[in-house]
This record gives structure tokens, C-alpha cells and sequence, in this order.
């Protein structure tokens, strides 16, 4: 988004920092976000002089917004200016709408130990950084899914803090016996009161999943090796338009006949229970294309002896 206006209002100044030079101000807006919500920043360049102003960004953006780990407004832009003129008193926005994705935030978060955690941003112009501002995130919670919405079954039920989305991913029940089928059901509700489009683009927009893992030589815990996922054998959509108050519903048996029992079970035996493996079940799903999150639920599953 880029706009010039005079006398810009309503800035929040408790959510900015602002600092001025010479002539110039420059104001970088942020609020508090859950977890998983999009986050909003804004920043402003004012020509406080009675004379034009021209600023240039050489080769690259003359505004620029970057966050700790290098991602940038301008990569989300189709084409962005390098150079901008601005008569006296007037304005020159930027505002990045990002959408954080489960794995960076997750990523994020297990390196600091302060909840909610905080992730500067700094905004840039003319290739310089005049201003930066700490953005707050929240620390992940799923709220109760309530009663009367619960599907059956053994499940993990959550309502995302943000309050778009409703996610219940259930099976049959928790306990299986080797070879024994599960019913599983991954269900998403439109909890908000605008329209939410899941996009996978040419992946499913929702799908379900199991992991196979694998114990390479030297290492002490077990990584993950592959998935077995729904998609791989039964048709899927890879856009989902939920109105409000929508839900869509997944539903798949597994095992199948592609299983590999060895690389989903062998490395999942707890030391003091041999004769079952733990199972996770995972439902996700693409808020954007590339932006996939996921949600879990984890069965007993019996192993066919007990080494």
C-alpha cells in the first residue's frame, strides 16, 4: 500500500516511535497481536520543512520495513519506489499486512524465553534505519471449543485465539490394536464474521497426515523421515471458501495400503510401554499458499511384537 496525503491523523501515539531529523519525521506504528494473527505496520515519512524533499533508495525501495529475521515489506510488493518527492508538509505511507507462518513463529519462540515475546521491526528510508519499533506476540493458546459445537470421538479441540478459525481433529477413539483402522475426522469452522478462503494453490487447502521417521547412524532421537497424507491417495481441494459460521470436514482411514508400519511405529516405542508406539495425527491447513499450519492428536497404536 503507498499513499502522499498532508497532515496525516489519527496515529496511535501510544503504539509508535518517532524520531525526528532535520527536517523529516518518521513514525512506525505496530500494536500487541495473538498468536498467529496478522500483523499490521505502518510507516510514515513527513516533510516538516517549507521546501520539497526528494529521497532515494539507489537501486532498491526508498521505504523499506524489515523484522528481525530479514523479511521485508518489499518482498510482499509486485514493484515499490525508489525514489519520492515530497512537497512541504506533506506525507508518504508504507503498510505491510504480514502474515506469520506456524514454523517461523515457532521459531521465534523457541529462542526466547520471555512470554509474549517481542520481535523488532525496523523501518527504513533512503537506505537508512531511522526508526524501530518492538512488535508483541502472544504466546499460542487455543481457546474451548464449546459443547454444543464438539464433534465426537477421542480429539484435540481448539479455537484459534485470533477468532477465525474453529479446528477439531478427532479419531474414533485413543487406543488401537496392530492393524486396526482409524477413523479419523479433521474438521475447520469459520468462528469469524467475514468470509476465510484456505489456499493451497496446487496442494491441498486442508489435508490430513502421519509422520515416518527414521533413526540415522550416531544420532540419539528419531527424525522426521517423510508423511503418509491423505492427499497422497484420495482427492482433495486446494481452495476452501468459508462463509460464516461455514465448516468443512475431512475425513480419511488409515491405515492404507501404502503404510510403512516400520517407519511410522519402530521409532515412536516409549522405553517403558514396548508394546505400543505413539501416533500423531495431523490435520493442517494454508491460510496462503506456502503458509501451512497444523494441529495434532496422538493415539496409541499397538506394534506387531514387542522387541
Amino acid at each position: 500500500m503507498l499513499a502522499q496525503q498532508r497532515n496525516p491523523v489519527g496515529i496511535a501515539k501510544k503504539y509508535s516511535t518517532v524520531r525526528a531529523l532535520r527536517s523529516t519525521r518518521y513514525v512506525l506504528i505496530n500494536k500487541e497481536y495473538e498468536y498467529g494473527e496478522t500483523v499490521r505496520v505502518r510507516l510514515t515519512v513527513t516533510n516538516l520543512s517549507a521546501q520539497p524533499i526528494h529521497l532515494s533508495g539507489g537501486s532498491g525501495p526508498v521505504m523499506e520495513i524489515l523484522d528481525i529475521s530479514d523479511l521485508s515489506w518489499s518482498a510482499t510488493q509486485s514493484q515499490t519506489e525508489t525514489q519520492l518527492t515530497l512537497a512541504p508538509e506533506a506525507s508518504h505511507i508504507i503498510e505491510w499486512l504480514w502474515i506469520p507462518t506456524q514454523a517461523h513463529l515457532e521459531d521465534l519462540f523457541s529462542n526466547s524465553q520471555s512470554r509474549p515475546f517481542m520481535t523488532p521491526f525496523t523501518g527504513q528510508v533512503a537506505g537508512e534505519s531511522v526508526v524501530s519499533v518492538d512488535v508483541v506476540i502472544k504466546s499460542l493458546r487455543y481457546d474451548p471449543v464449546a459443547s454444543s459445537n464438539a464433534l465426537p470421538g477421542y480429539c484435540e479441540r481448539g479455537r484459534r485465539p485470533v477468532g477465525d478459525l474453529e479446528l477439531q481433529l478427532c479419531t474414533d477413539k485413543r487406543e488401537y490394536q496392530f492393524g486396526e483402522t482409524v477413523q479419523v475426522r479433521w474438521q475447520i469452522r469459520n468462528i469469524s464474521d467475514t468470509p476465510i478462503v484456505l489456499d493451497g494453490r496446487d496442494a491441498a487447502a486442508m489435508d490430513i497426515y502421519i509422520v515416518e521417521w527414521d533413526l540415522p547412524a550416531g544420532e540419539k532421537y528419531p527424525i522426521a523421515a517423510g508423511e503418509e497424507r491423505r492427499s497422497d491417495t484420495n482427492d482433495y481441494e486446494t481452495r476452501i471458501e468459508l462463509a460464516p459460521g461455514e465448516v468443512h470436514l475431512v475425513e480419511w482411514q488409515w491405515p492404507t495400503e501404502q503404510t510403512n508400519f516400520d517407519a511410522v511405529l519402530e521409532y515412536m516405542r516409549p522405553p517403558e510401554k514396548r508394546e505400543i508406539a505413539f501416533v500423531y495425527i495431523n490435520g493442517d491447513y494454508c491460510l496462503q499458499p506456502g503458509n501451512r499450519w497444523s494441529f495434532n492428536v496422538r493415539i496409541n497404536y499397538a506394534v506387531e511384537d514387542n522387541r
